[in-house]
């Protein structure tokens, strides 16, 4: 299961890099989206964690 959380963090970290270089009206629009995946991920690898203890 951390192999899926880390592949996750490595895609959010491309698309991170990716969105520095996308106009200015997407670069809003990505960082509300990566906060949000981010936020999701975590909340999900909170779960997980919880069921395997």
């Amino acid at each position: 299961m951390s192999k899926l959380v880390s592949s996750a963090g490595m895609l959010a970290l491309v698309i991170g890099i990716l969105m520095g270089f996308g106009p200015d009206g997407m670069r809003w629009l990505w960082l509300a989206g990566g906060i949000s995946a981010a936020a999701l991920l975590f909340w999900v690898a909170g779960q997980v964690k919880g069921k395997n203890e």
